[in-house]
């Protein structure tokens, strides 16, 4: 049932309770976010992403979003000023720093399945990086889209983005290197986390 380094293989579909939620993960390039879009479009189910939670999509999200988090911060208040989701690579050095990461990720998914009243699509790479599987709800679907696919289409988009900006002097040169090195380093650490994920929800399903 393991993800693949050279071959694609079918997605996993597992239901763990009646929640009507589906949780849609997968690597980075994997596909994941364009099936969320696509069932979110065709079956009427609003789509939430986690990348707009942890602040790698500033740009693009939605207000519903922001009032989420502050109200979310308001319950909250050890989360607050904890952008750890926004600067997380510069702040992981950061004695100051409290919070850890998959502790806000379990705390932001636990709080958003509470408010959820009606079909939700939950979909981001945090679900098998750093959510506690016991704390998942509704379906998950996982994308096992090949380590080699996935990240040959992950580095294209996001360095090739990096260099249009480097191009309209919006960043310096050495962002531009800084996205190369972060792609070139992490696919292993990704085949490794996603593939143990897998397992632990097979486990759960099956316990």
């Amino acid at each position: 049932m393991q993800v693949g380094i050279f071959k694609d293989k079918e997605d996993i579909e597992i239901t763990l309770t009646d929640d009507k939620i589906i949780n849609i993960t997968g690597m980075m390039g994997s596909g994941k976010t364009t099936l969320a879009r696509k069932i979110s479009n065709t079956e009427n189910i609003e789509l939430l992403s986690l990348d707009w939670m942890f602040g790698y999509s500033l740009g693009n999200r939605p207000e519903k979003v922001k009032n989420i988090l502050n109200e979310f911060e308001k319950i909250h208040p050890e989360t607050k000023n904890q952008t750890i989701f926004q600067y997380f690579n510069k702040r992981k050095k950061d004695k100051k720093v409290d919070l850890k990461y998959h502790q806000y990720s379990d705390k932001i998914y636990t709080y958003l399945i509470k408010k959820i009243n009606a079909p939700q699509i939950i979909e981001g790479r945090h679900i098998y990086e750093y959510i506690n599987p016991n704390f998942l709800k509704g379906k998950i679907i996982i994308k096992r889209t090949s380590l080699i696919h996935a990240y040959k289409r992950a580095f294209k988009r996001d360095l090739f983005k990096k260099i249009e900006l480097y191009k309209k002097q919006e960043i310096k040169i050495n962002e531009v290197f800084d996205k190369f090195y972060q792609r070139a380093r992490v696919p292993i650490y990704d085949y490794i986390k996603i593939n143990k994920f897998i397992n632990k929800v097979l486990e759960l399903k099956f316990k």
